[in-house]
């Protein structure tokens, strides 16, 4: 059976010197991973980027055979509108939260 991968794009808009918000990282294959988000930065308040999602264009430039370095000064120079052409990172979802309501019985509820 054929492996579909799902690209996705992503735009936003960067009219400041703000940082972005994200670390990348090469991994053993070559492929621009967002390593890290960093909490309260650009990226982290838009949600637009997951930790582990694959960059595969930046403003329609392929990221392939590139440094880390060039793809952060091309993301540190950007202005207007960047597009992200992205392969989503799929993690299983936390397991559902669960709530107990505890009601002790009046002898014990002074020990609780």
């Amino acid at each position: 059976m054929e492996q579909v991968t799902r690209v996705r794009l992503v735009q936003f808009q960067k009219n400041t010197d703000e940082p972005m918000g994200i670390t990348l990282k090469l991994d053993e294959d070559g492929r621009c991973i967002v390593a890290r988000i960093m909490h309260g930065g650009m990226i982290h308040r838009q949600a637009t980027l997951h930790v582990g999602d694959e960059i595969r264009e930046i403003n329609g430039i392929s990221v392939a055979n590139q440094t880390v370095e060039s793809l952060q000064r091309m993301l540190r120079d950007a202005r207007g509108s960047v597009t992200f052409k992205i392969v989503p990172s799929y993690r299983s979802a936390p397991p559902p939260c669960e709530y107990f309501r505890i009601n002790p019985p009046p002898v014990l509820e002074r020990l609780v």
